[in-house]
């Protein structure tokens, strides 16, 4: 059901600063998560995959800070300020996260309830925020097999998983 082209019927009502702000909890917690389990990595951890894996620990935190932005850019709520070049992929997510953050406080009433057609692919502020929070939770998976594959004693319960 994760397609992004369908937009569920739980989707399209519009979302209320009571949702933003649970969303923009959870999300605090879901990277509170994400960096804890960066916190348990060698400095070359973040080089690391694991067979069937092709992104390394690095390129997935890449990968979710630049979503973050694509997640934004469904609903039009562009334009974002300047983040400034980095190469560290966790200050990445930090930039990215105070941008998104601001900008999700600022939605209006009409952003709230927003139905938008980008790419072929329906979006509503509620899809946004599910997405925004599943993809972390998804990814820091994938994180935390290649970790423990890398024999790192990761803690279950991290982004909600009982075991990995």
């Amino acid at each position: 059901w994760g397609g992004y082209d369908v937009l569920h019927g739980f989707e399209r009502p519009p979302v209320t600063r009571g949702e933003i702000a649970r969303a923009l909890r959870w999300m605090r917690f879901m990277r509170a998560d994400t960096l804890a389990l960066v916190a348990l990595l060698p400095p070359e951890g973040l080089a690391w995959t694991r067979p069937g894996q092709q992104r390394t620990i690095k390129q997935h935190l890449q990968h979710i800070a630049s979503a973050e932005r694509w997640y934004l850019q469904r609903l039009a709520l562009g334009p974002f300020p300047a983040l400034g070049r980095t190469t560290d992929p966790v200050e990445r997510l930090a930039r990215v996260r105070t941008m998104a953050g601001a900008r999700l406080r600022r939605l209006t009433a009409g952003e709230c309830a927003r139905i938008v057609k980008t790419d072929h692919k329906w979006w509503s502020a509620r899809k946004m925020l599910g997405r925004f929070l599943y993809h972390e939770r998804y990814h820091l998976r994938s994180m935390a097999w290649i970790a423990r594959y890398h024999r790192v004693r990761v803690p279950e319960g991290l982004g909600g998983w009982a075991h990995y």
